[in-house]
């Protein structure tokens, strides 16, 4: 359950919200917009009605976390619509500093050490792959990248206390493959090979191409290509092999070998 009071929810209702329509969402686009947070808006054993009261039933039952990361969405998605104007500056101010708020609020951190592990990459990796199943490609590759974001904010998280200071992902990977001494140009020289700046270059590569791959061939936008089963299946398996890495490596670095977060 969010902590937003009764005027902040109605502060986003009225950005959001115009008697039960939602922005310029259609029923199919507003699923695919929450479905990139790993949310199902029509699931009606827990939201029902229009897309307006989908959204006020989200905006109470949800955490603070996922509140936070679907309103920062909204946000962005409004001004790419109708412009930066399109939200008086003060409002826009206090939007921002309601979503930081929520963020950095105590139930905002990540529920339990338990969700982040190998089993809850699989779990969300045979989601994607079910997506595929349904032809549903360009929803395979939203959940992709979704899974490699929410990983690299979760684990940044654990290990600094804090949240990203950008919403780009290659730069969220930038900062956190520093954390976890990932970064190609500045490994531990004890450690560092040329072979394994070669692969670690290249997850830079992967890291930035899925940014745009989802940005274009996904549905968080207006798409600019169809993406076939073969594009999908590149984007899930290099999210698979780039977040089971990463974990394998928080984990070596950061949790107590008694710890055991492996299944």
């Amino acid at each position: 359950m969010s902590d937003l009071t009764p005027i902040e929810t109605k502060l986003f209702n009225d950005l959001f919200n115009q008697r039960g329509w939602v922005l310029d969402f259609t029923n199919n686009t507003f699923a695919q917009f929450f479905s990139y947070y790993n949310i199902d808006i029509k699931d009606e054993s827990l939201y029902k009605g229009s897309k307006g009261n989908r959204l006020n039933t989200f905006l109470e039952i949800e955490s603070n976390h996922c509140v936070a990361n679907v309103l920062e969405g909204l946000i962005e998605y409004k001004v790419d619509l109708e412009g930066l104007g399109s939200i008086p500056e003060q409002k826009y101010k206090r939007c921002v500093e309601i979503v930081k708020k929520l963020k950095c609020s105590p139930n905002a951190k990540i529920d339990s050490l338990e969700k982040l592990s190998h089993k809850y990459i699989k779990e969300n990796i045979n989601k994607c792959n079910e997506k595929i199943k349904s032809q549903d490609y360009s929803g395979a590759i939203t959940n992709a990248r979704s899974l490699i974001e929410h990983l690299l904010e979760y684990i940044y998280q654990e290990i600094t206390g804090k949240d990203f200071d950008t919403d780009k992902l290659p730069k969220k990977y930038k900062v956190l493959s520093q954390n976890l001494n990932l970064d190609p140009a500045h490994l531990d020289k004890k450690i560092s090979t040329e072979e394994l700046k070669q692969i670690l270059s290249g997850f830079v590569s992967i890291i930035t191409g899925m940014a745009c791959f989802s940005n274009d061939w996904a549905d968080r936008h207006a798409r600019k290509f169809d993406p076939q089963k073969h594009h999908a299946q590149l984007a899930v398996n290099s999210a698979f092999t780039i977040c089971e890495f990463i974990l394998s490596s928080y984990e070596y670095q950061h949790i107590d070998e008694k710890q055991d977060l492996s299944e």
